[in-house]
């Protein structure tokens, strides 16, 4: 895989398919077709650099977070924005997602 312009902080598979999640320095969360290597979609844009990341378990959306000081929550199906969520006063390096995905832990 090639794409991401800076080191890449966190990286996760979609339940159920060959597909994973990158986030990275340059800004951006990523998905990935595991087989043939290459991007899929585009590339979700934050204000900084992106060091956490997390996957709900029905693979259907993606949180990430890094130094925006926000948490985003992404569809994967359309790389858009579903919210965006404050409330932290410095970076997001680690998010975990409740095994039922009712509650996210970040900080």
């Amino acid at each position: 895989m090639s794409g991401h312009e800076d080191v890449i902080y966190g990286i996760a598979y979609l339940p159920g398919e060959k597909r994973l999640v990158t986030c990275s320095g340059d800004k951006t969360v990523r998905i990935w077709n595991v087989e043939n290597g290459e991007q899929e979609g585009t590339s979700m844009e934050h204000d900084g650099w992106v060091q956490g990341l997390a996957v709900t378990r029905d693979g259907k959306k993606i949180l990430s977070g890094g130094m925006g000081s926000k948490l985003r929550v992404w569809d994967v199906e359309t790389q858009m924005p579903i919210t965006e969520l404050g409330g932290h006063e410095t970076s997001i390096p680690c998010i975990a997602m409740s095994p039922d995905d009712q509650l996210v832990a970040s900080g």
